[in-house]
């Protein structure tokens, strides 16, 4: 194990303590569409691809592209956008010679904490870009040890104690590490002729890390880290050539990822060592072969959400693998009929809003709450809550546990909310 430079040290002791003392609940946000700006400004050529989404459903980050027409250069910024607003993330210093470049990629539950990479104060003929994290604005870069380069931060947990990500040793070979409480870890791949690992997600408490990792074979494969200790998920069918584990739920009982095979690739569900294949999406015209891009889960894993065959999808145990503009519309959400949504590439905790990466524009989407038998509270689930409200209510006359609408709440409603438990 190694120690962080003072500064971040201090700053994931700090996110840690603060979070611990008290933890500020936000809103989630009202049901419906937002259009993240994609900035214009005379004589360049911008835009904003968005990569991750807040927790709490409010803070997207990412980068923003421009070029300067006049002498051509093209510069990538980080950028956060914040309830309709864009701004730019502060830049770390760094040398003249090294052309400015940061994106932001991961993000906390509240968005005080944010990591990715950003260009090297000096590179020293090595790389130019460096793991880097934004702490309540202030950029702060990973430090470097000999042999090792941390370049790229891709995962951070709720409360911003631990990160995780991608590290360059040697010449170029990869290897994950993850930052818990400002100790700095490198994390073992599996057995294999490259060794080559890189970590993507990180569970609530930072115990838990997934990504993939070289195998014996030489292929990538889905891992998972418990407590630094590498464990393969076993999610390589005999027709597949590698799988990678993208993102985990607050506990790191479910990992979902991507199984490739020659130029197909679909996605996975892991949870508590059992794997499924999920069901794509009939494609949207000629289509050779499918083709599964992102995929993310939100805190509990109940919801995951992603892309595949170039059209953006919502998972649940009950409904399966939907379009997402279905699942919108039926929410009672009105998205744009011009709006082709082609990629979710995250979702909040609470698995209500989404972001998405459209054709002609990106959205965050907030789904309102279907109507689902046996959900008594309206929260959108069937569970003990909802069971409890309605035996509190039990013999009671047009109260929140009349589920069939008779206006007595009796054996048939029971009944009615056992069949869906669960949903």
């Amino acid at each position: 194990m190694r120690r962080l430079g003072f500064g971040a040290a201090v700053a994931a002791a700090s996110v840690a303590t603060k979070a611990s003392v008290q933890a500020q609940e936000v809103d989630p946000p009202e049901p419906g569409w937002i259009e993240l700006e994609r900035p214009h400004t005379p004589d360049t050529t911008r835009a904003f691809y968005p990569a991750a989404l807040s927790g709490d459903g409010h803070i997207v980050v990412g980068r923003e592209w421009y070029t300067d027409t006049e002498d051509g250069i093209g510069v990538s910024r980080a950028a956060m956008w914040n309830r309709g607003a864009l701004t730019w993330l502060a830049e770390p210093s760094r040398s003249g010679y090294v052309p400015p470049h940061a994106l932001a990629y991961a993000i906390n539950r509240d968005g005080s904490v944010i990591g990715g990479l950003a260009s090297l104060p000096d590179p020293n003929d090595g790389p130019l870009n460096g793991a880097c994290m934004w702490y309540e604005g202030s950029p702060l870069h990973v430090q470097s040890y000999p042999g090792m380069q941390p370049v790229f931060i891709t995962g951070v947990n709720s409360i911003g104690s631990t990160m995780v990500g991608r590290a360059l040793v040697g010449e170029d070979e990869a290897a994950a590490f993850s930052i818990r409480l400002g100790v700095f870890r490198l994390l073992e791949p599996l057995t294999g002729a490259a060794g080559e690992a890189t970590a993507v997600s990180v569970s609530h408490d930072g115990r838990v890390a997934v990504g993939f990792s070289t195998n014996e074979s030489g292929m990538a494969e889905a891992v998972r880290w418990v407590d630094g200790e590498v464990e393969s998920l076993g999610v390589l069918p005999w027709w597949a050539t590698a799988s990678y584990a993208i993102d985990t739920n607050q506990d790191g009982t479910v990992i979902v990822g991507r199984i490739m095979a020659s130029t197909a690739a679909m996605h996975f569900r892991w949870e508590n060592g059992a794997f499924e294949i999920l069901e794509g999406l009939d494609p949207i015209g000629p289509v050779d072969v499918p083709y599964a891009r992102t995929i993310r889960t939100n805190a509990d894993g109940s919801v995951a959400v992603g892309g595949f065959n170039d059209r953006a999808f919502y998972w649940t145990r009950a409904g399966g693998t939907r379009p997402l503009r279905t699942v919108a519309i039926e929410s009672g959400i009105a998205i744009p009929c011009c709006t082709r949504l082609l990629n979710a590439l995250d979702v909040s905790d609470d698995g209500r809003t989404i972001l998405v990466r459209g054709r002609g524009r990106d959205l965050v989407i907030t789904l309102g709450h279907e109507d689902i038998p046996g959900d008594a509270n309206g929260d959108g689930a069937v569970d003990l809550q909802d069971l409890n409200l309605l035996l509190s209510d039990f013999g009671l006359e047009s109260s929140g546990g009349d589920l069939n609408g008779d206006g007595v709440v009796d054996l048939q409603d029971l009944n009615l909310l056992l069949q869906h438990f669960g949903s």
